[in-house]
């Protein structure tokens, strides 16, 4: 796991969130995708292989949907990683859905 390696350069995305208007139409995992995305793009020029996040404990689900893995937890927070070398990543990022604040739905599916 990533703890036998000791410290390792990652690229941190700290307290990500979307508004509870626009909660459930894709946001969410269209920004991840984003960061992905350019830390793919990034991580050969600035050296790090790691992107982490500081999630809430009620978000895990998500982040675990789209491949991050739990590593501990510091405070209110739960810290989770995604491996750049093996996770299979979606280098084409889809837009979010043009659904009005008035959805309110709570789950986003990345999948």
């Amino acid at each position: 796991g990533i703890g036998a390696h000791g410290h390792i350069p990652a690229l941190l995305v700290s307290l990500l969130a979307v508004d509870k208007r626009y909660e459930g139409q894709g946001i969410g995992s269209f920004m991840v995708q984003y960061a992905q995305a350019l830390a793919a793009t990034m991580s050969a020029d600035v050296g790090f292989r790691v992107v982490l996040v500081n999630s809430e404990p009620d978000v895990v689900e998500f982040y675990k949907k789209l491949k991050f893995v739990e590593i501990g937890q510091e405070g209110d927070y739960i810290d989770m990683y995604l491996d750049l070398g093996k996770a299979p990543l979606n280098l084409t990022v889809t837009e979010p859905s043009s659904q009005g604040p008035d959805s309110r739905t709570r789950a986003e599916d990345p999948s």
